[in-house]
């Protein structure tokens, strides 16, 4: 994985399930009764958005965990009316295939220091997932882009 992301504990899962839960579902993957995968998603109006997403990665090769979690994901805002998915900032090729798009994001960068000033946005360009791979097109048509 080309980003590391903060670990979760309990606290954070018990939150979100006390404060947001008719906006909070979680599709959640066993095998033999023990969880091997997880995908955290909230919704917001007519839009699901994929929050956080966690595997076994021991059992992700033969069980292909993280595409059946995004399938699993898409069939839940399918089924729920939602016309909109945002899939996340990272691994943008295997989202691309599922027929997402990338949207751009922009930052707007200004430190106290003039000179950093001309250094710190070409870093910060640089840091930045690089999207290389060709759109793909799996619906029929295309209404439009999330917003």
């Amino acid at each position: 994985s080309e980003y590391r992301r903060e670990v979760l504990g309990v606290d954070f899962f018990e939150s979100i399930d006390r404060f947001l839960p008719t906006e909070s579902t979680v599709i959640l993957v066993r095998k033999h009764g023990e969880p091997v995968a997880f995908m955290l998603l909230l919704v917001d109006g007519s839009k699901a958005i994929s929050l956080y997403c966690g595997l076994d990665y021991r059992y992700n090769s033969e069980y292909a965990l993280y595409s059946n979690l995004f399938y699993e994901s898409i069939r839940f805002a399918i089924k729920n009316g939602l016309s909109c998915f945002e899939l996340g900032p990272t691994s943008l090729e295997s989202k691309k295939a599922l027929g997402a798009h990338v949207i751009p994001t922009y930052v707007y960068l200004r430190h106290l220091n003039p000179l950093l000033n001309l250094v710190v946005p070409r870093l910060f360009r640089m840091m930045g997932p690089k999207d290389r791979s060709l759109d793909r097109r799996v619906f029929r048509a295309d209404e439009g882009r999330c917003s």
